[in-house]
């Protein structure tokens, strides 16, 4: 058996007497690990961050509570989306603010974990889509028309 030198000794100390002044780098014990024939600690995890939990994929694909909204007048209409034994949050994409001007705003409402709710205000006539997914990737959408007769002028 080789025994260490003296100087492989110091800096073993040293490196251990440095950790246990600075609070070990996190907490935790320190264990010398043999490396050739010098001794170097190695710090032990004892805790510290959480993990953000992963949303728990759901029983298939998103679903809305219709698949269309056609606008005669312009009061707002709200629709929901639910994924059943799903714990995420859904985004939201949509083509009702083109280039050529507005057809609808669309508000979401505060997200709950596997349901949202998003109201619709029509803005100018035409048609859009209103697309709503999961963190997997599933979607579901709503068409949205609104007709001339729904905007009114101030």
């Amino acid at each position: 058996m080789t025994r260490p030198s003296p100087r492989a000794i110091a800096v073993g100390t040293f490196a251990a007497l440095a950790l246990a002044a600075c609070g070990g780098g996190g907490g935790g014990t320190v264990t010398p690990q043999s490396v050739g024939n010098s001794a170097t600690p190695t710090p032990t995890p004892t805790g510290g961050a959480t993990a953000t939990p992963t949303p728990t994929p759901g029983g298939g694909a998103p679903q809305a509570s219709t698949t269309s909204i056609a606008f005669a007048s312009n009061a707002p209409t709200t629709f929901t989306v639910t994924e059943s034994s799903y714990t995420g949050t859904f985004s939201e994409h949509d083509t009702c603010n083109p280039y050529t001007g507005a057809i609808a705003t669309v508000t979401a409402g505060a997200p709950q974990s596997g349901t949202a709710s998003y109201t619709v205000t029509p803005q100018g006539a035409g048609s859009c889509m209103i697309t709503v997914s999961d963190s997997a990737g599933h979607s579901t959408s709503v068409a949205v028309q609104v007709s001339a007769a729904a905007i009114t002028v101030n």
